[in-house]
């Protein structure tokens, strides 16, 4: 697979837009990493970085479409969704920045059953952040949040090996195919 070059730019945000709950969950873990929800009613500049992460995940992959819409709303009934965006505390400058570095969803697919599993659809890190453990650090929160969590493949080979380390974790593989 030939892949063609392309610029990463990650966004700078301020702390103030991190979720209390989960600043104090990174917080106990002693990591630099941190996240926040963005959900159908969160304002457009949060869904649109989580759009920006999934472009990169589309471009990185050479997938056809982008898993991703920031102008989805909550008035769509088709789908439901809780994104993450991953941020990196940099600086000492006030007020505090931070650098969003990656994003992942979950969805539930099956609208019509009230309690179907959250299935985690897509995560995208970039290079630089990848294998410091910021997912490993947020894997507990993301399974005390949304329960037994099914992963949609394609699964990368970085996916793979993060799936077996949490295999005896009651993680749902989904398999391509038949």
């Amino acid at each position: 697979m030939h892949l063609e070059a392309y610029t990463i730019r990650l966004p700078n945000t301020t702390l103030n837009l991190v979720d209390n709950y989960a600043a104090e969950f990174m917080s106990r873990r002693h990591s630099e990493c941190g996240f926040f929800e963005v959900t159908t009613q969160s304002p457009i500049k949060h869904r649109r970085y989580v759009e920006q992460m999934a472009r990169y995940f589309k471009q990185e992959h050479d997938y056809d479409f982008t898993q991703f819409c920031s102008l989805d709303d909550d008035e769509s009934d088709e789908d439901e969704y809780s994104a993450w965006l991953f941020v990196a505390y940099a600086g000492v400058e006030w007020p505090p920045v931070s650098k969003i570095f990656g994003a992942c969803c979950f969805r539930r697919r099956d609208l019509t059953e009230p309690e179907s599993p959250w299935e985690l659809q897509w995560v995208w890190l970039h290079t630089f952040f990848r294998n410091h453990g910021c997912l490993t650090n947020v894997w507990p929160f993301f399974r005390e949040r949304f329960g037994n969590i099914m992963v949609e493949p394609p699964h990368t080979k970085a996916m793979s090996t993060f799936l077996k380390k949490w295999s005896s974790h009651n993680i749902k593989i989904q398999r391509s195919g038949p």
